[in-house]
């Protein structure tokens, strides 16, 4: 006898096994369950924008620097400073600024890291007032943004007295 399985067995499987996949289809996934998979949670603390996002960094310097910030504070200051170059990306910022944002972000996040008594708050002050000098930048759109004011300021250079004088 040959030890090949024989064509009515190769149906029975088969068949077996469609309709193990049909009752599996049926039964294996709510429509819960998938809309869970395919939700995106965005958590409470992301600012809606590049804007927002240095505000709350501002308002939460105090607080790190005395030590009295909580664990869970700190941790949410140091998402806003890594979500400040998407934040940035999503902006009318234009490329010179997105990379200024990207570098000082950078710094912000080894000073965030660091333990508080080992850089001076001066240090985050002055990376800070970088982001808040193209934070103007960043929305055109809004109702008090004059798009040739601030197509004028970023092309413009800066004079020996540091005016700005059109180029």
């Amino acid at each position: 006898m040959s030890s090949h399985p024989t064509v009515s067995s190769r149906f029975l499987r088969l068949q077996r096994l469609a309709v193990v996949l049909m009752i599996s289809a049926c039964f294996g996934c709510s429509d819960s369950e998938t809309e869970e998979h395919l939700e995106h949670v965005i958590p409470a603390h992301k600012p809606k924008n590049f804007a927002e996002a240095v505000s709350e960094l501002n308002s939460r310097e105090a607080a790190f620097f005395d030590g009295s910030a909580s664990d869970e504070m700190k941790q949410e200051m140091i998402d806003i400073i890594v979500w400040l170059p998407e934040l940035a990306a999503d902006s009318d910022l234009r490329r010179d600024n997105w990379e200024t944002v990207q570098k000082t972000s950078q710094e912000l996040s080894k000073i965030a890291a660091s333990p508080s008594s080992e850089q001076p708050p001066e240090s985050w002050n002055s990376h800070l007032d970088e982001l808040e000098a193209i934070v103007p930048f960043s929305d055109l759109s809004h109702p008090g943004a004059n798009p040739q004011q601030v197509e004028d300021s970023q092309t413009s250079e800066p004079t020996v007295a540091g005016e700005q004088q059109n180029g």
